[in-house]
């Protein structure tokens, strides 16, 4: 299905409200009984919405279905077992591995039950500078040039949300309707599963990691698959590099460069044209609220 067509694909807004209450319910539910939970007669358009959510819930793999219409049997799939009704982040991760998945080594199963729009979307995206003015939709007309990457603004609002949802954007700080290439949450989470707390590692042998999971970053496969090559392996462009150094800002990233590293990744740099390099990443421990 097209993700950013919302007529066709319901937006995280539904989605996530409705697994929860799938979640929390731990049994096959007839599809009346989810419908008069999660859209009640006081909301006068929700049935369709929550009809789409369940849908796209079963396309990404969370739910699974049996009969049809009104009859419909609704269950946790495989993608859905184990995550709690709080625990949105693991929903996150479990969102992302579904949208980047591929049906074998060499081709990535971009045409049947998989987002290609919105990957295509967030490869584009990602490639964008969040240090710069922040995007809205007439940036991103202007931006895509003649990619056509969003044909009008109902799929550019369907990609905010669905952007965000996956950790790899976020709106601007006090600048409503607007979007950045922050994909801090994303690389945060997907660093928690790499690296244990104090590990220090090679920092190319993590990047190396950080595009086979997230391949819509800059220099990984799906990215590369739509035609947006990186410069070198050892670029890691405006996105992610101001998410690793949010990261060590924020204090759960420690990035250093040691004089006698064989081989260093190249930051980008928005205060000079040289780049900040960096030969080793370490995760830190740090409390959480």
């Amino acid at each position: 299905m097209a993700y950013l067509n919302p007529t066709q694909t319901a937006r995280p807004d539904f989605t996530w409200p409705v697994f929860r209450f799938m979640a929390g319910q731990r049994r096959s539910l007839p599809q009346t009984k989810v419908l008069a939970f999660t859209a009640p007669d006081s909301l006068d358009d929700g049935t369709l919405d929550v009809v789409m959510a369940l849908k796209t819930l079963r396309e990404l793999g969370f739910l699974t279905s049996a009969g049809s219409g009104e009859e419909t049997i609704w269950s946790l799939a495989a993608t859905g077992q184990g995550i709690a009704v709080d625990d949105y982040e693991l929903f996150q991760r479990r969102l992302r591995s579904a949208l980047f998945v591929r049906s074998d080594a060499q081709k990535w199963d971009l045409a049947d039950g998989v987002a290609e729009d919105l990957c295509r979307a967030l490869c584009w995206f990602l490639r964008s500078d969040p240090h710069a003015d922040p995007f809205k939709w007439e940036t991103a007309q202007q931006e895509q040039g003649e990619d056509t990457i969003f044909s009008n603004d109902t799929r550019w609002g369907a990609f905010q949300s669905w952007g965000a949802a996956t950790g790899f954007t976020a709106s601007a700080p006090q600048i409503g309707g607007t979007c950045i290439a922050d994909c801090t949450t994303a690389i945060r989470q997907t660093i928690e599963d790499l690296l244990e707390p104090r590990q220090q590692v090679d920092a190319l042998a993590v990047l190396r990691e950080l595009r086979r999971i997230l391949p819509a970053l800059p220099g990984g496969e799906l990215s590369e698959h739509f035609g947006f090559l990186n410069e070198s392996e050892l670029e890691v462009g405006p996105a992610l590099s101001f998410a690793l150094r949010r990261g060590e800002i924020e204090g759960w990233l420690k990035l250093e460069q040691r004089s006698d590293a064989t081989t260093q990744i190249k930051l980008f740099n928005p205060d000079s044209d040289f780049s900040l390099l960096c030969s080793t990443v370490q995760r830190m421990e740090v409390a959480r609220d």
